[in-house]
């Protein structure tokens, strides 16, 4: 984040189920009780939070910093990511219902694409298009793909060599897509790779000690976050 924290989701089980925000020294700051797949500090210090999932009635939050909601939008969805847009809409990506949605703060749909089959995370990018992850094969979470999608629903950029069930994508400014690809079934160790928009690999990350990235984030230091989940913890890896 802008003041140097890190906002990190943390879905353990029990009471430690929740969005923190912790500091540099790794002290906590602000936290969030709540069961969550994703969350992002907006620019105006709001939160917003995909959660809970695997529930029957789920919803996308938007909280203060004084833990009080000012938004949310409810029913039968699995959020498993959200983005605000400039306009002030959400796009919600859920893969329960096979798509990623567009709603306004009334809460209206004003938009849909649903020609997907698993979708995990969303961003919305400067040129108002959609960036996310789709797992074809839900039966073994294989075949994933990062696709960008415009707004007339047509798939404009595709990636496809990884496969990362539940994974994670961030467009970086200079037109490179960064990716958490977790899978470990053609590769020996889950990495982190960037890739341009001619998908080319120009930077990577694994270690024997990465087991479940499912979060990356580029910073503007151009240092990478990475969440691994499987045994949890985040780290920060250096470009070189």
């Amino acid at each position: 984040m802008p003041n140097g924290n890190t906002l990190i989701v943390d879905t353990a089980g029990g009471e430690n189920n929740r969005a923190i925000e912790v500091t540099p020294d790794k002290e906590i700051v602000w936290e969030y009780p709540t069961l969550t797949f994703s969350a992002r500090r907006l620019p105006k210090g709001n939160t917003l939070i995909a959660g809970p999932f695997g529930r029957p009635t789920a919803n996308v939050t938007e909280v203060t910093l004084d833990k009080e909601i000012v938004w949310q939008y409810s029913g039968d969805f699995i959020p498993s990511g959200a983005d605000r847009l400039a306009n002030g809409n959400t796009v919600i990506a859920d893969p329960k219902n096979h798509r990623v949605i567009e709603v306004t703060p009334d809460k209206e749909m004003v938009w849909e694409y649903t020609d997907l089959i698993y979708v995990w995370s969303v961003q919305c990018l400067p040129n108002g298009n959609m960036l996310t992850i789709e797992t074809q094969d839900t039966e073994n979470f294989t075949d994933t793909r990062v696709i960008e999608i415009t707004r007339d629903k047509e798939i404009i950029w595709e990636f496809t060599d990884f496969d990362a069930p539940f994974g994670w994508v961030q467009r970086l400014p200079n037109g490179n897509t960064i990716i958490a690809d977790s899978d470990k079934h053609h590769k020996k160790y889950p990495r982190i790779i960037e890739v341009t928009p001619y998908k080319e690999i120009v930077w990577g990350y694994t270690d024997i000690d990465l087991t479940y990235p499912a979060g990356v984030y580029r910073l503007e230091n151009g240092n990478t976050l990475i969440a691994d989940c499987r045994y949890p913890h985040v780290i920060e890896v250096g470009a070189s």
